[in-house]
């Protein structure tokens, strides 16, 4: 529960730390005989908490571990996209050059594409610098997604020829965000 109100894992152990020590306190306090049993129920208590601490620890790694899998993940399947455009593009070149033709077009997706890639391969840098307490980098600006989308059509466009791909927007496309 504490991960899912945004406490990190050193803010639940304070809390950890906090409980156990109140805990004790007021049983010290209630004037307790301090007999085998008394003890024994006190390493109990300790252990418990202990168990507590270790099941949250486990928890915070292991949600760590599953958005680190989902953004590879996703990072992997966004740099496809870019990667694809500039192969199918850069063979395009290399066929128009053996036929002395130009293609402006498919240079500038290629250009377009190696773009895109450096800036994903820039938001992994951002991410592996957050795990380092650095924060991720985000540049919000007016940002008109019709384009956006427009630009990441163009590219599908390009590696499917054989398919037809529209993009229609509805209402005002522009947002403030980063649009990368």
């Amino acid at each position: 529960m504490r991960a899912d109100s945004g406490f990190d894992v050193n803010q639940t152990a304070a809390e950890y730390r906090a409980l156990r020590a109140s805990v004790i306190r007021l049983w010290m306090e209630s004037g307790p005989r301090l007999g085998r049993d008394e003890v024994f129920e006190l390493i109990r208590f300790n252990e418990a908490m202990d168990e507590a601490l270790a099941a949250s620890i486990l928890h915070f790694a292991t949600e760590a571990a599953r958005m680190r899998n989902l953004f590879l993940g996703v990072l992997s399947h966004e740099l496809r996209t870019p990667l694809s455009t500039i192969m199918t593009s850069g063979h395009s070149l290399v066929l128009a050059g053996q036929q002395n033709k130009t293609m402006p077009a498919a240079a500038e997706r290629v250009l377009r594409g190696s773009r895109r890639i450096q800036s994903l391969l820039d938001d992994l840098l951002d991410y592996v610098r957050s795990g380092l307490g650095e924060g991720m980098r985000v540049t919000p600006e007016d940002v008109d997604m019709g384009q956006v989308c427009g630009r990441i059509v163009a590219e599908l466009r390009a590696n499917h020829p054989g398919r037809v791909i529209e993009l229609e927007t509805v209402a005002d496309p522009r947002c403030v965000c980063d649009a990368e």
